[in-house]
């Protein structure tokens, strides 16, 4: 049975590869693009690049710890003369050597379109890009502008973490576009359904009325009401509809009437006079049809003179010697005045009159009455013209009959 490796534990001695199975769970890179191993021209043919420290993952069980404690110097092959070129800057682990150093890897010159050269990851050689530098043609110097940082791209380099922690960006951006290009694929789905149903309808297939009607019945009509059928009524000027929906045929009836009594002159339907004595109530019965009365109410030489309608009362101001004081209450039925003295050394007068308001129906009525003997005796009239236009008299018809 293969031994299984256990680091570390006391009283064991451990190799190097015991060592790299440990380091295997941190993923190649270098530990902060910020600072570590960055890369800055000088002005010639030379760049440096800061001390750091770096891992590098090449097998499965190995790992590597890299660290450059001092800024090193690296020194670069003249440009093309006539052709540009891409360089790469590489952190280079050495199995079989067994050490790591930077290396420049040169690209091939092309003068239109230069790429930079590929780097090395198997087993026993690993790269890590720390830059691409670009060597224009016939260029003399490296400046800051011929540097483009690879460090944070993990495609090359990246920074360096532990396995269990890091997903690599390149993965999420890969799981968002396939999420969104599924939803853009069903919303594109889904608007095309739209599209096509909006053609149809501008297109008039639709359905018709008869083929409305099979699929989903015959819409129903109200028929009008008759004296014979239950059905739909409308609302005329001679009706009022209340909220709860309760028709009826007497409002409007009762808007002329009140109208009418409004504006009628009132007529003189009931009067009296009684004596009322000390501190007496005294009850009058009114006449059926009295809209108000008057009351003029006399003690000695006072007098007060006023109108009652039904619910009203009315109280006088002193009246005679004795300061006398008269209450009339009209009842609210109409059918009673309730006088009341308020002293016990005098009697008063009373005198009172009714007035009524026609209502609609006895002016009506009365009219009819009237129209009624204008009739009669226009008949009455005739009669006695076509008598004397034939030489008869009323005696003689009346005896002939």
């Amino acid at each position: 049975m293969a031994d299984i490796i256990t680091y570390p534990e006391n009283g064991i001695t451990y190799d190097a590869d015991d060592a790299a199975g440990y380091l295997s769970t941190r993923l190649s890179g270098v530990y902060s693009a910020d600072e570590d191993f960055a890369v800055t021209a000088n002005g010639d043919l030379t760049v440096s690049v800061s001390a750091g420290q770096a891992w590098v993952h090449p097998a499965r069980f190995r790992g590597r710890s890299i660290i450059l404690e001092q800024p090193e110097t690296v020194t670069l092959t003249a440009a093309d003369a006539v052709r540009s070129r891409i360089d790469r800057l590489v952190l280079r682990y050495d199995a079989a050597a067994r050490k790591t150093r930077l290396q420049v890897l040169e690209g091939t010159p092309d003068s239109a379109s230069p790429t930079a050269p590929e780097i090395t990851r198997t087993a026993l050689v690993y790269d890590l890009c720390l830059a691409e530098i670009r060597r224009p043609a016939g260029s003399t110097e490296i400046t800051a502008a011929d540097i483009t940082d690879t460090r944070a791209d993990e495609d090359v380099c990246g920074v360096m973490r532990d396995g269990v922690n890091g997903i690599p960006t390149a993965q999420l951006q890969a799981q968002a576009l396939a999420i969104m290009t599924q939803l853009s694929t069903e919303l594109h789905t889904k608007l095309d359904a739209l599209d096509a149903a909006i053609a149809a309808v501008e297109s008039g297939n639709f359905y018709t009325k008869s083929e409305a009607d099979a699929k989903f019945g015959t819409p129903y009509s109200l028929p009008p009401a008759t004296a014979d059928q239950l059905g739909g009524v409308k609302v005329g000027e001679a009706l009022d509809i209340a909220p709860d929906g309760t028709l009826s045929a007497k409002t409007l009836n009762d808007k002329i009437a009140a109208a009418v009594a409004v504006k009628s002159e009132p007529r003189l339907v009931w009067s009296g006079k009684t004596t009322i004595g000390r501190r007496k109530t005294q009850t009058i019965n009114v006449q059926d049809g009295v809209d108000y009365v008057n009351l003029r109410v006399t003690c000695g030489a006072d007098e007060s003179d006023f109108n009652l309608t039904p619910g009203m009362s009315y109280e006088t101001g002193g009246l005679g010697a004795g300061s006398l004081t008269v209450t009339v209450l009209f009842s609210a039925d109409k059918k009673r005045l309730e006088c009341t003295l308020t002293n016990t050394l005098n009697t008063v007068s009373v005198v009172f009159t009714g007035y009524h308001y026609p209502t609609l129906a006895e002016l009506v009525a009365e009219t009819q009455a009237a129209q009624d003997d204008a009739d009669a005796l226009n008949l009455d009239q005739d009669y006695r013209l076509t008598l004397l236009e034939l030489g008869v008299t009323d005696d003689e018809t009346t005896e002939t009959a």
